[in-house]
């Protein structure tokens, strides 16, 4: 037991005793010995600022273009908690001398498809399918949920997506399981998109949780066709250096102006998915279509909503190109909006269909 003397007697030469008194030490210390401390795992956050994840410039539609005019979507997938928006320079006339055209704060969330999907969904439901996601960064299956609707609220369209080139929107979201996401009842080819094919791992925009602009300060010039456009994104101890970030370039086009796609092509009453229905009937080709008015019809039409009137400033091109060469066996124009049908026998042959909406 450690003990300290508090006092000692010495007593008397002729006692022969010396006297001691003392406590009990408890302050002592034993000497320790100690080994080295676990590695915890962590690594220190690098605070700098890093490229993006993913990133794409985007020419808006006529839909969301908010005021009708040519507008670039610039759109970056964040890279890391600490990134607190990007700063936007281009050159406007495709070459590379750089200006900054402004600070955007609104990440695009994203996710990949975990497989392949076709444009080809069958009759039953051509026109929705559910997609399961993985890879989901900045985004939570509750925030998802949250926006699932069976409509796109035009003012707060959440739940639509960007994928490649389509746009869709989707209806409910649910655990996957796993770490993946499904995205139930999605409608496919919505606003001046149709549907299409799509690679496995392809990159889904949620493009509804918010996306940055090239010009916010009015419409894109018309004079601008081609651009190049370097996304910085910044941490609140730098922004990337602009040499480091990769020259995304776009032309331009005029999509606003252009006609809205028919919906809901059919062959001899067959939807266009079934190509046993026109591979292999002979005699009359008659196809018809359900067309599309973007200044009169509402925001959320889909494929298969019945058929809207026709601006009269619209009319419809249809080709038939054989398989095998590729020749066009029907080149039919300006089919205006009282003849929303056309017809061509054949014998047999192997087709395809091309159509588009002209004004």
């Amino acid at each position: 037991m450690p003990i300290r003397i508090t006092r000692v007697d010495k007593g008397q030469i002729l006692e022969n005793k010396i006297t001691l008194d003392f406590a009990q030490d408890i302050f002592n210390v034993l000497p320790g010995t100690f080994s080295d401390p676990t590695d915890t795992g962590w690594v220190p956050v690098d605070p700098s600022a890093q490229p993006s994840l993913r990133e794409r410039l985007w020419e808006l539609p006529y839909q969301l273009s908010l005021d009708n005019q040519r507008h670039v979507a610039v759109i970056s997938s964040r890279n890391g908690a600490l990134h607190q928006g990007f700063e936007v320079w281009a050159d406007l006339a495709g070459g590379s001398t750089y200006t900054l055209q402004g600070t955007e704060a609104d990440f695009t969330p994203t996710a990949l498809i975990t497989g392949p999907l076709s444009r080809d969904l069958g009759d039953v439901t051509p026109y929705t399918t559910d997609i399961t996601v993985d890879g989901v960064n900045d985004i939570t299956l509750a925030q998802l949920v949250a926006v699932g609707s069976t409509t796109i609220d035009i003012n707060n369209p959440a739940n639509v997506i960007l994928l490649d080139e389509e746009l869709l929107f989707f209806e409910a979201a649910i655990d996957g399981g796993g770490g993946l996401i499904t995205l139930q009842n999605c409608h496919r080819g919505m606003f001046d998109t149709v549907p299409a094919d799509h690679a496995d791992n392809a990159v889904v925009w949620f493009v509804g949780f918010g996306m940055g602009l090239l010009q916010r300060a009015g419409a894109l010039a018309s004079t601008v066709t081609s651009i190049n456009v370097k996304i910085l994104p910044f941490t609140q101890r730098n922004a990337l250096v602009i040499g480091s970030a990769a020259a995304l370039p776009l032309t331009v086009g005029d999509r606003v102006s252009g006609p809205i796609p028919p919906g809901d092509p059919k062959i001899n009453t067959n939807k266009f998915h079934d190509l046993d229905g026109w591979t292999k009937q002979a005699g009359t080709l008659r196809f018809t279509w359900n067309t599309r008015n973007k200044t009169t019809q509402a925001f959320d039409v889909k494929q298969d909503d019945p058929d809207i009137t026709q601006p009269g400033n619209v009319s419809g091109h249809v080709v038939i190109k054989r398989v095998d060469t590729g020749a066009a066996v029907i080149d039919q124009q300006n089919i205006l909006a009282g003849e929303r049908s056309a017809a061509r026998r054949r014998r047999g042959r192997s087709s395809t269909m091309w159509m588009r909406m002209a004004a």
